[in-house]
């Protein structure tokens, strides 16, 4: 990254939890030496989450990462596990998973069908509620956007694994890939805006006083675009998801291939004239770099030999780390915790 490695930047840089591990030969184990774990936990409106966490070394004094693929993919696509697993090695542990109706995460509960937002998914029936869904299914806007809770739900599991000591969540970095970059954004807006809410004799009471956003330690996006779902795409207002609080407390870097023209010019867009990097002193950790010689995007930049994204990214999250310093660790409670549904509206109309 220029503006850090060399002086300058171009324009700078659940509800429920279940645990299961699997034999050395689980899908994101292609190297039998490698330490993960698949998991599952579910979303607020009871979505089963399908995943894979990668323990650190440290415990609970590891960041985190949660990394968000693209919409259409899934967390098994080629280069998502070799990432996770460049990030293990420098003790950060690391969540993958599939968001609701990609890969694995098909299956819901019928309690699933009584949120209104949900009956509006093809194939949809009252009196014979399906088991299993797919993003195929999706019919409109808030389909997709639904799938921003899916990301609360994989916070609220690092969270539990924050207390029971396999990592530290009050530091959390988000990787995302093209339209789960673009969802990762709309769900670290919603942060700034949240409070933790805890049961207490029946009623919902503030855990701490503080805004859920300053877990948040930073944000890489590949191929970040301005839009969600598959054809047809729906656009969401990124510009006002990264401005202030945001701005200035989550760094951001934004990678992109070089003859990727359409990626490049929106990253350019969201570095100058959204944050303002090169004008601003204190978005120096912030700023964007091109993957030169290629056109790839988004989840396609990573796992090729010949192209350096995953130690840009290692290299850019140890930066941020230490220059900005971890968190230290505290119990979140999160057994006690309500999982409630983001208020994307709230998002929507700024």
């Amino acid at each position: 990254m220029q503006r850090l490695f060399r002086g300058r930047l171009v324009c700078g840089v659940a509800v429920g939890l279940a645990l299961f591990s699997l034999p050395q030969t689980g899908r994101a184990q292609a190297n039998k030496n490698v330490n993960a774990e698949r998991v599952k936990f579910d979303t607020f409106d009871l979505v089963e989450i399908h995943g894979t966490f990668y323990p650190s070394a440290k415990g609970n004094k590891a960041p985190c990462a949660v990394m968000l693929h693209a919409l259409g993919g899934s967390s098994d696509q080629d280069g998502w596990a070799d990432l996770a697993q460049k990030l293990q090695a420098k003790d950060i542990a690391v969540l993958t998973f599939d968001f609701r109706g990609h890969g694995e995460s098909t299956a819901v509960s019928p309690q699933f069908w009584s949120y209104r937002n949900n009956q509006s998914i093809k194939g949809y029936r009252a009196d014979r509620p399906r088991e299993q869904i797919s993003y195929k299914q999706f019919t409109n806007f808030n389909n997709w956007t639904s799938l921003v809770d899916d990301i609360a739900a994989a916070k609220h599991f690092l969270d539990r694994k924050n207390d029971s000591g396999d990592c530290n969540s009050a530091n959390v970095i988000v990787i995302g890939a093209e339209g789960g970059g673009t969802l990762g954004a709309m769900w670290i807006a919603s942060e700034w805006q949240r409070r933790k809410y805890m049961p207490v004799i029946g009623l919902a009471t503030g855990q701490r006083n503080q805004v859920e956003g300053q877990d948040i330690a930073c944000a890489v996006y590949l191929s970040i675009t301005s839009a969600i779902g598959v054809p047809p795409r729906y656009t969401l207002p990124v510009d006002s998801f990264m401005k202030n609080p945001v701005r200035e407390k989550v760094p951001m870097y934004f990678l992109y291939g070089e003859q990727d023209t359409k990626s490049a010019s929106y990253a350019k867009h969201l570095c100058e004239t959204v944050l303002r990097v090169d004008k601003d002193s204190k978005l120096k950790l912030s700023g964007k770099m091109p993957i030169k010689d290629t056109k790839l995007a988004g989840r396609e930049l990573l796992g090729k030999a010949s192209l350096p994204t995953e130690d840009l990214i290692v290299r850019y999250i140890t930066e941020v780390i230490d220059k900005r310093g971890t968190s230290p660790w505290t119990k979140r409670d999160a057994d006690r915790t309500i999982l409630v549904r983001v208020q994307v509206e709230r998002l929507l109309n700024r």
